[in-house]
């Protein structure tokens, strides 16, 4: 498949590597079997998991510049120059359609736009997040500060009333002058607090500051390759670390007695305890913890590990902890990030042995990728 995408053609983003989608898919692969040749074992070779859809994103960060009455909505480089992105065929089609209408919403609010050279404005940020079956958003503004916080409480009832599809609005206040696009605080505007997304059988909620998949119908192949290779095994308890929403505890809990989820983050629990009472769940539970501490000190008796890290990966002390575990047969490690998992698995490697391994092509036309790897342990024969 071949993108059309002018901010690509004309040097404008330059986000996307390739327009070409099966050229950057050959080269994700080598880059990932790449990382693991230096190891003194051999890795199954790979498949890749991709979906022909130009508009795949499920949530656009746009910086906002310009004038009240005439903004921009797009990207700042390194060097603070910023450009207007906002006809990007990444996102899901009804994104596409609802920035144009955005643009609208912000000449009426009458809050000052942000300028990141001289740091005054408030407006920083837009946020939309959408969902790819149910067609609800989210739109959520990065504020400086809370002091045009009335500006957009008033506006919110013609919101909701003139954009059906957008059900949830959200105030975020990052007070901070850096690159983190959001800050810690969540001010949600509107009665409704969450939309839907269904992945597979499963009806999920997503809140303002869940982390979810961007990419809903790449992240089913994830799943579904994660679940149809633990229904193969003996495995009857999982331990899910990192558990976000609770995706890959819902698909485990089909095969199993009980799936434990440990998540740091308040709201992705939130989220997970409400899809589990939705999806009519019994055997699932969800923590809110760090998942070292919770590693360390959880009585709780599983056979199987799932993990899904940030980038920077697990850690030399969880990594310590998980190779000298007793009872565990499987471990099952989602990443973003070869390198980092490369790393994890020079320890692990002396408890486990990788069995499966697949690619996913969850960002199209860029460099990145999720890798999910099974991994047996050694004492399992």
């Amino acid at each position: 498949m071949i993108m059309t995408c002018q901010y690509y053609k004309n040097q404008i983003c330059s986000s996307c590597c390739f327009t070409e989608k099966t050229t950057l898919i050959e080269k994700k692969s080598e880059f990932v079997q790449k990382a693991f040749l230096n190891l003194p074992i051999t890795f199954p070779p790979p498949h890749f998991s991709n979906k022909d859809q130009p508009g795949f994103r499920n949530k656009a960060k746009l910086a906002v510049f310009g004038t009240t009455q005439n903004p921009s909505l797009g990207i700042t480089t390194s060097d603070l120059v910023q450009k207007d992105i906002s006809h990007c065929p990444l996102y899901l089609n009804g994104i596409q359609k609802l920035i144009p209408q955005v643009k609208n919403i912000i000449g009426q609010l009458d809050i000052p736009i942000y300028d990141i050279k001289t740091r005054t404005g408030e407006l920083k940020y837009i946020i939309i997040v959408g969902s790819s079956n149910s067609k609800e958003h989210m739109l959520r503004f990065v504020l400086k500060s809370k002091q045009n916080l009335d500006n957009l409480k008033k506006a919110v009832s013609s919101i909701i009333l003139n954009f059906p599809t957008i059900k949830v609005v959200s105030a975020n206040i990052q007070p901070i002058p850096h690159a983190i696009v959001e800050g810690l605080e969540e001010i949600i505007l509107t009665p409704q607090t969450h939309i839907t997304e269904t992945l597979s059988e499963y009806q999920l909620y997503v809140s303002p500051k869940c982390f979810f998949q961007t990419n809903p119908s790449v992240a089913i192949s994830l799943y579904l390759t994660f679940q149809k290779w633990l229904s193969e095994t003996n495995a009857q308890n999982a331990l899910d670390l990192y558990c976000g929403t609770g995706c890959f505890s819902f698909f485990a809990a089909k095969h199993l007695d009980f799936v434990y989820g440990v998540e740091i983050t308040p709201d992705a629990i939130h989220c997970a305890l409400k899809s589990k009472s939705l999806n009519r769940f019994t055997n699932t539970e969800f923590i809110n913890d760090d998942a070292t501490s919770y590693f360390n000190h959880s009585t709780h008796q599983f056979d199987t590990l799932i993990v899904n890290p940030p980038r920077k990966g697990l850690g030399a002390d969880l990594a310590k902890m998980i190779a000298t575990r007793e009872g565990l047969t499987h471990l099952y490690y989602s990443s973003c990030n070869a390198e980092t998992l490369v790393k994890d698995f020079e320890i692990l490697k002396f408890k486990f042995t990788p069995t499966q391994m697949a690619i996913f092509d969850m960002f199209p036309f860029t460099r990145h990728y999720e890798c999910l790897i099974e991994f047996k342990a050694l004492s399992a024969g």
